[in-house]
C-alpha cells in the first residue's frame, strides 16, 4: 500500500493535499494527472480525466485508490483473511 507521503514525494505535492486526492476531497490538477501517471503507470492520464468527467473528485479518489494507493476494499479484505 502506498503511502501519502510516499505518493505526495513521487508526484511533487504535500502528503496533506495527496490525503485530501485519496479522500476525494480535491481533484488533482491536469499537470499533476500527469506527474501521476508517469509516477505510476498502472494508471493513465485519460482515466483520471474519464473518471473525474463521470464523477469528480470521488470518482478520481476512487480510481487512484484502486490502482495506486491500493486500499482494500470489503471485499477484497474479506479474501485476504
Amino acid at each position: 500500500m502506498v503511502t501519502n507521503k510516499e505518493f505526495g514525494r513521487k508526484v511533487g505535492c504535500h502528503h496533506s493535499m495527496a490525503s485530501r486526492i485519496r479522500a476525494g476531497k480535491r481533484l488533482p490538477s491536469v499537470e499533476m494527472m500527469n506527474r501521476i501517471a508517469e509516477a505510476y503507470p498502472q494508471v493513465t492520464v485519460n482515466e483520471m480525466v474519464q473518471a473525474r468527467l463521470e464523477g469528480g473528485a470521488e470518482a478520481v479518489a476512487m480510481l487512484l485508490r484502486r490502482r495506486v494507493f491500493r486500499d482494500l476494499t470489503p471485499e477484497e479484505l474479506r479474501g485476504a483473511a
